[in-house]
Formats: structure tokens, C-alpha cells, sequence
């Protein structure tokens, strides 16, 4: 992240979510970081994130469990108090609503099925399963889209996900890997009737060195039988991008232990 001098209000208060994650960080003090009233930091920040700073200080509490999961062997108490929960019950508990199967199960999930948006982890994931969570047994719809990307990028592969909020916290309701898709389209059927965010992400090649471009579009309301449109630009992350750890399975083959 840029040098603290040089960050916007909402960048100052991301940054403190970052480093004291494990701290209460009640709104008004986020707002005293940010040199903001209260009401006009709350409002400021849900106009440059697209969520409450509540919201993204939740993403950023569980992209570190899911990461301390993945990554450690520390148990889910430890694990829970590390990231400012006082109770395991209430950790847990949150963490099994928002992302969709317990602590302890999301351990083992594949690791080669991950998608990373953070500092420091960027990854898409290898492959997909051949369904997502969240398949309708009844009529659905379809997107497609277009992505332009900055001049000269050089694409290898592209995830595209239909999740129910800004910030991927649990499993695609659908979801799309492509390779080498530069500027064409890609669509996305048996989508569920709904209001949907699109969320992409792309990895590059730059001469020998790979990066990642990231695209989240607008609600988008899919109806049952329609083919609706997605615009979006794929671009480079940015300071105030919340992060994203997520693996890309069923929540069913989650909670039996195995990808769909």
C-alpha cells in the first residue's frame, strides 16, 4: 500500500482494518482515522467500496481465517481470536453463514480450486468442478458480457463468477474459467432469477512476468429466460480493493468433503 501520506480518508481506514483487524474498530474511531465525521466517512466509504465499512471489516477478519485455514495448523479457537472474535461459537457461527461450510471443512477443500484477490496472494484457480453452488431446479437465465482490458495486455486465463454480493465471500452461483480470452465475450447460463454482482479476474503476461487485472460490475438482475448484458473493464487492483479468498465448490461437495 502507498505511504500513508499520499492516502485518500477511505485508504487510511482501510489500511488500520489491515494492520488491527483483531481490535474492535468501531465506526466512529475508522472515522477519526479517516479525519471524517462519522455519517460522512460511513457514506464516503460505501461510495468508493460498494459496502459498509462494517462489511469490509468482516471481508477482511475472514480472508485472514480462511488464509490462517489454508496455511497453518492452528486450530479454529486460535485461529478465531486472532482475527478480533472473543468466542469460537460466535466465529465460527459467522464464519459457517458467510462463506458456507464450517471452519474445519473449508481446511479441507482443494487448494488447486482457490481464487485470491489480496496483498501478497493472487491466484485463480486451476479448474473448475462442473457445477456451482446455488443451481435452480427451475427456470433460469443467462449472461454474457465483454471485458475491454488496458492496451496491450496479453491475457492467459479468465475467471468470471456470478456471486451475490460485492465482496465474494462463499462460493459462484455460476461461474466461468476461459484461456486466452483477451477482448472476446463470455456467457454464463442456468443462472438463477436474482440480483447478482459479476466479479472477474485475469491473469496477464507482461514479457516473463504474470499479474492479475480485476472487474466487478454493478447489480446486475437476472430474470428466468432472459439474456442480459454485463459491461465491465477489466483493470489493475486497487489500494481499496476488499480481498478475496474463496474456493470454488459446491457447498454440498464441501460438507461431504470432495469438489462437485
Amino acid at each position: 500500500m502507498r505511504d500513508p501520506a499520499v492516502l485518500t480518508p477511505v485508504q487510511r481506514a482501510i489500511a488500520v482494518m489491515r494492520k488491527r483487524y483483531d481490535e474492535p474498530l468501531p465506526l466512529p474511531e475508522l472515522a477519526s482515522e479517516a479525519l471524517l465525521s462519522p455519517f460522512h466517512f460511513a457514506r464516503t466509504f460505501r461510495r468508493e467500496t460498494g459496502v459498509s465499512p462494517g462489511r469490509y471489516l468482516t471481508a477482511v477478519r475472514l480472508y485472514e481465517a480462511k488464509r490462517l485455514l489454508l496455511t497453518t495448523d492452528l486450530t479454529v479457537a486460535d485461529i478465531s481470536c486472532r482475527v478480533g472474535y472473543s468466542s469460537v461459537g460466535t466465529f465460527t457461527t459467522r464464519f459457517t453463514g458467510t462463506v458456507g461450510v464450517p471452519p474445519n471443512r473449508y481446511r479441507q477443500l482443494p487448494r488447486d480450486s482457490v481464487l485470491a484477490i489480496a496483498d501478497g496472494w493472487r491466484t485463480l484457480p486451476r479448474a473448475l468442478p462442473d457445477q456451482a453452488e446455488g443451481q435452480s431446479d427451475g427456470p433460469t437465465g443467462s449472461l454474457i458480457g465483454r471485458y475491454r482490458t488496458p492496451s496491450g495486455e496479453t491475457l492467459s486465463r479468465v475467471f468470471v463468477g456470478v456471486f451475490d454480493g460485492p465482496i465474494p465471500q462463499r462460493c459462484p452461483v455460476r461461474c466461468s474459467l476461459l484461456s486466452g480470452m483477451g477482448a472476446a465475450g463470455w456467457r454464463i447460463d442456468e443462472v438463477p432469477p436474482g440480483l447478482w454482482t459479476v466479479v472477474a479476474m485475469a491473469s496477464r503476461v507482461n514479457g516473463e512476468s504474470a499479474s492479475y487485472l480485476v472487474g466487478t460490475s454493478t447489480p446486475v438482475q437476472v430474470r428466468a429466460g432472459v439474456t442480459t448484458a454485463v459491461a465491465g473493464v477489466l483493470r489493475r487492483p486497487r489500494p481499496s480493493d476488499p480481498p478475496i479468498l474463496l474456493t470454488v465448490v459446491s457447498t454440498d461437495a464441501a460438507l461431504a468433503g470432495k469438489a462437485c
